[in-house]
């Protein structure tokens, strides 16, 4: 489930933080990570950072194409902008897709 577009900081509002390859830094990677780890909640940023946790800090919502880095995905994150996904108790990867 969508949970929109968030600012983030230096502190980041997701705590764990997932070192994924750059080819496999995309959204559906990111969320099965952050499930099979146990998380609630999974962002992407800047189109290839990904960040999972529990506690969902929220910061200010952002617009959604403060999130969209290209017109092809939705969700891909942007500069300091995470577009966060609840992974638990699971997440559809139909809405993923339909966010492209």
């Amino acid at each position: 489930m969508s949970l929109g577009c968030f600012k983030d900081t230096k502190l980041h509002s997701l705590s764990h933080r997932v070192w994924l390859p750059d080819f496999m830094s995309d959204l559906p990677t990111c969320l099965n990570f952050c499930e099979r780890e146990g998380y609630m909640y999974g962002a992407l940023q800047d189109g290839y950072l990904c960040y999972c946790g529990d506690d969902f800090n929220r910061y200010i919502e952002s617009p959604q194409f403060d999130c969209q880095l290209s017109p092809i995905s939705l969700a891909s994150g942007g500069t300091w902008r995470n577009s966060v996904l609840r992974v638990w108790p699971t997440w559809d990867v139909t809405e993923v897709l339909e966010m492209k």
